[in-house]
């Protein structure tokens, strides 16, 4: 009997070791998780202070694929559309077609005609400023030897 107790007590003080060590590893995951996220917000602020403030192409290369591959699309359209605007940016241009046609779930499903427009409009723009995505995309829309530029289709759009 005494030595089912012994056994008892020896099992139950390493379970509780093990509990505490648990505990102590959880305790250092979740600061360095959390150290991470602080981190991690504190460097997309700083892309998204170089992107849209010094027009910095890769931060907004950067910043653009983690918004979009994280599934914020609709809260990154207006940094996209800044940095397309101010800094006449290929990659912004394309993002804001992007967004437009394949993030949002409204242009398809409601058949929104003028905005699948402005779409294809930001497409062009980027195909003007020889990004290669654009270049590939722009064969579903239009023939690759008779492409409008940007201010013609726009100009086209706008008076109907």
């Amino acid at each position: 009997m005494k030595t089912h107790s012994l056994i008892v007590l020896i099992s139950l003080l390493i379970i509780s070791c093990n509990k505490k060590d648990n505990n102590k590893t959880k305790e250092l995951t979740d600061f360095l998780y959390t150290s991470d996220l602080q981190i991690e917000k504190i460097e997309k602020d700083s892309l998204l202070k170089r992107a849209i403030n010094n027009g910095d192409s890769i931060a907004y290369k950067k910043i653009s694929r983690n918004f979009l591959s994280s599934n914020r699309a609709s809260e990154f359209y207006i940094y996209s559309f800044m940095m397309a605007n101010e800094h006449n940016s290929a990659k912004a241009f394309y993002d804001l077609y992007d967004i437009m046609m394949f993030s949002s779930d409204y242009i398809n499903q409601f058949n929104r005609k003028k905005s699948k427009e402005m779409s294809i409009y930001y497409l062009l723009k980027s195909y003007e400023l020889n990004y290669k995505a654009a270049e590939r995309d722009i064969k579903d829309y239009f023939d690759v030897n008779n492409v409008p530029s940007s201010k013609v289709y726009f100009d086209s759009i706008q008076n109907r």
